[in-house]
């Protein structure tokens, strides 16, 4: 996987339009690869970071595979998950928004687009807006699911 990073999910943007044609299918295949590949990046970096002495207390107590997974592999993951989510959420909107801005007849990438053919520089301004305003309430939603999901880091940290 580590090298599909240095390729710009934007460049995938027109072989994705070959395959998927222009629409809503397009969008759906490049926002899903690309936060695909943040996501199992930083999961698979939580995954090598655990302390190997946490499996093998598990171990020693005969806890199976699947105790071992989802009672000290996943718990001991979840920070850099959500950390990988959350970096995939912002690359979503990004390119939600590029793909709309090439191939899209509708969307508020199409409307600033629209609207800069036709030099509204309002409509852009409240397209733009519109971008920021729905990227930071997904983005605190996220954080709030990271709150519960963490409970035992926020009790470390003195909250």
């Amino acid at each position: 996987m580590k090298f599909l990073t240095p390729i710009p999910p934007i460049a995938w943007i027109p072989l994705i339009i070959i395959i998927f044609r222009i629409g809503e299918a397009s969008k759906i295949a490049l926002i899903t690869f690309a936060v695909f590949v943040v996501i199992y990046i930083n999961t698979f970096q939580g995954i090598r970071a655990i302390d190997l002495k946490l499996v093998e207390v598990a171990k020693a107590f005969n806890k199976n595979k699947k105790n071992v997974l989802f009672k000290v592999i996943l718990p001991a993951a979840t920070p850099n998950i959500l950390i990988g989510m959350r970096v995939a959420l912002d690359l979503a909107w990004i390119l939600l928004i590029a793909s709309e801005l090439i191939a899209s007849s509708k969307g508020l990438g199409w409307l600033i687009w629209d609207s800069r053919n036709f030099s509204r520089a309002d409509d852009m301004i409240v397209g733009m807006l519109a971008i920021g305003i729905l990227g930071f309430f997904t983005n605190r939603l996220l954080a709030l699911l990271e709150r519960k999901l963490l409970v035992w880091r926020n009790s470390f940290q003195g909250e």
